[in-house]
């Protein structure tokens, strides 16, 4: 265990490519362009997109980085505006940089290294289901199955 409690991450997880379903709706995280070419992040039904798998690698001190495989752009905290997250290119700053533990039952909690909040499957009415960043519960909106596509 970390200083703060949480279980230490990386020691459940390789390099490689991945697809991140929620526990609460069954869909998998999926990167898209939204309305203003901005990249934008939700759930939706498992189609085998490029845009719905991930790339997790080191991101150092145990945390990772999350890639859109399709694209170079990482899953980040949006800081200006706590629990929104979007995808931008890769800086290396703390609010793209994700811890990821897994807990006992086997699925996973994600959350971002500097807001501390967990990645959050949110229900929307279209397109899709919406993903927040929130104090993490353990609800299943905030367990994630990381699986090989």
């Amino acid at each position: 265990r970390s200083p703060d409690g949480w279980p230490l991450p990386g020691e459940n997880l390789k390099n490689g490519k991945y697809q991140m379903r929620s526990l609460r709706t069954g869909t998998v995280l999926q990167g898209r362009a939204g309305a203003t070419n901005r990249m934008m992040v939700q759930t939706t039904r498992y189609l085998v997109r490029g845009q719905q798998q991930w790339k997790l690698s080191p991101g150092g001190g145990g945390l990772y980085q999350i890639t859109l495989s399709s694209s170079d752009q990482v899953l980040s905290a949006v800081e200006a505006k706590p629990g929104v997250v979007d995808l931008a290119p890769f800086t290396g700053a703390a609010n793209q940089l994700w811890r990821i533990d897994q807990l006992a039952d086997g699925a996973y909690r994600v959350a971002n290294s500097l807001t501390r909040r967990a990645l959050t499957a949110t229900v929307r009415l279209a397109p899709g289901n919406g993903v927040a960043l929130e104090r993490f519960t353990g609800d299943d909106a905030q367990r994630w199955a990381i699986v090989a596509p």
